[in-house]
């Protein structure tokens, strides 16, 4: 899937949601298609809370997800897959809706280098490795 199908909305690509979505029906319902996890993520179809009564629905259809992404201020983005098929959705959300969160982070190495002196006064250099870079998941 390419960045500008991916940020497209609705239902979109062919097999990205199975390579999400936890294998077999455990969590999710029949026929629950195309679903391999070949990414590991393990999806859990945790459905939502709705906005205006707090009721919960579609858990074992559906596993919908916040993103970062604000759509304005009362609404955000969300990612979802489902039971049915094996590819994934985007659409924007009332804030007040309850949707699962996942926090990933990509690890990226970074050098820092530091100078300090020894007790003889030479000089010395330190390089030690920082991380952490935030990364989308789909």
């Amino acid at each position: 899937m390419t960045q500008q199908q991916a940020d497209s909305t609705d239902w979109r690509g062919t097999d990205e949601g199975g390579k999400l979505n936890e294998s077999g029906t455990l969590h999710w319902f029949t026929p629950n298609l195309g679903v391999t996890n070949s990414s590991g993520f393990t999806a859990l179809p945790g459905g939502g809370r709705g906005a205006d009564d707090g009721s919960f629905a579609f858990r074992g259809y559906y596993g919908l997800w916040w993103s970062i992404d604000e759509y304005s201020l009362m609404g955000a983005w969300y990612r979802s897959l489902e039971y049915n098929g094996s590819y994934t959705g985007r659409n924007c959300g009332d804030k007040g809706c309850r949707f699962s969160v996942r926090c990933i982070k990509k690890l990226r190495q970074v050098t820092v280098e530091a100078t300090g002196y020894a007790r003889d006064k030479k000089e010395l250099k330190l390089r030690t490795p920082q991380f952490f870079e935030r990364e989308h998941l789909f």
